[in-house]
This record gives structure tokens, sequence and C-alpha cells, in this order.
């Protein structure tokens, strides 16, 4: 299982095939859903929509849970998808994904690939910003708690803050370490803390704490 997401019981959406599916249980407080898959899924807040790739590709299905109807496809990377997240309040989805085959060697003798971040208006559909970058190994995006910032992890040791609305670049952070990076972490290796002021990533010999000025 590559992601999971919690889905309202009941929904007439329960499979897209053998590998991903909804699965209900009962604990105490009563009874829930939640949806597994070997490709990048994501819920909605309002647990109102579905974002699931099915099969190989770029490309991402949006699905109403409540009817079980597919509301539309995006056409979000032209290879693969790394990464699918919403927004806290709902208004926006971030996407990764690979754009191209290996371009060349990198650090460690590596091949890079170009990967692409585009974060989506949920009201439209339609992309608001949309980057490209070089990097080895899949990169991943967060938003902050309040949805107005989008971190996006350009390199091992490179992220970038970026406007949620309009793709401004709020800073780079960059670490130094003492040798290349080689390694692989997953899609979610970036995460803020409850108020945004801290923002955490996955590293080599532990975990960074990047101190973020407040806005």
């Amino acid at each position: 299982i590559l992601a999971m997401a919690f889905v309202p019981p009941g929904s007439p959406l329960t499979s897209l095939g053998p590998f991903s599916r909804s699965w209900e249980f009962t604990a105490d407080d009563g009874k829930h859903a939640v949806w597994s898959g070997s490709s990048p899924i994501a819920s909605s807040p309002d647990q109102k929509l579905l974002v699931a790739q099915f099969g190989i590709g770029g490309n991402l299905d949006v699905w109403d849970l409540m009817s079980g109807r597919k509301l539309t496809t995006l056409s979000a990377h032209n290879m693969s998808v790394s990464t699918v997240s919403f927004s806290p309040d709902g208004r926006l989805l971030v996407t990764t994904g690979q754009e191209s085959p290996p371009t060349g060697n990198f650090a460690g003798g590596n091949q890079g690939n170009e990967w692409g971040m585009k974060v989506w208006d949920v009201a439209t559909w339609k992309p608001r910003i949309s980057i490209s970058f070089l990097r080895v190994g899949a990169p991943c995006a967060a938003f902050s708690p309040d949805g107005r910032q989008v971190a996006v992890e350009k390199s091992w040791e490179t992220v970038e803050l970026l406007d949620a609305d309009n793709g401004a670049s709020l800073g780079v952070l960059t670490a130094t370490d003492p040798q290349p990076q080689s390694h692989q972490f997953s899609s979610r290796n970036l995460a803020f803390n409850a108020n945004g002021t801290l923002l955490f990533q996955g590293a080599q010999n532990g975990v960074r704490v990047w101190k973020l000025a407040p806005r």
C-alpha cells in the first residue's frame, strides 16, 4: 500500500480495481472507512472528493464520493505522479510527478529526471501554479496549515516555499551535507507543525527542522 485516505462510510464508490479500494471498520465511536491504494490518492477535507491515480501514467481521476461518479480527469504530469494532497481548506490540490526520462548524472552518479509540481484550483480543476525542476528521486510537496503556502522539495538539500495562490517564491531553504544525498524517502517527506512556524524534512542522518518567518 502506497497511500491511504479517510472516506465516508457507505459511499457507492468502493473500488477502482484490485489495488485501490475502500475498507470499512467499526471503532468505539462508530463506523469509519479508509481508502487504500498502490498509487497516490487523497480525499478532500470534507471527504466528498477522492483524487486517485489508476493504472500507470500521469493522469488523476477526480471522483464524487457521495454519488460514486467520476467528475473529471486531470492531465497532471507526463509520466507519473508522486504526490497528491488537498490544502486544509479544500480549495487547492497539489501534485508532483515525473515529466521526462533520466536526463543526466547527478551527485553520486545517480540519474536525474525532470519533475513537476502543480497547484490546482478545486473549483475549476485548472492549474494555478506549474513549475518544473531537475532532481534525483521523487519529490514531494505539502501545504501549510492555513493553506497559504506550499513547500516543494526540489532536492534533498533544497526546499522552496511558494505562495499557494500565485506561485510567488517566499524563500528557499538550503542545507549543506558532508556527503551527497542518495537516499529515497516517501512522497510525504515534508510536514508543517500545527501553527505553520516549523517545517520538518526527512534527511539522510535524521530530520531537519526549519524555523519559518511569520507571515
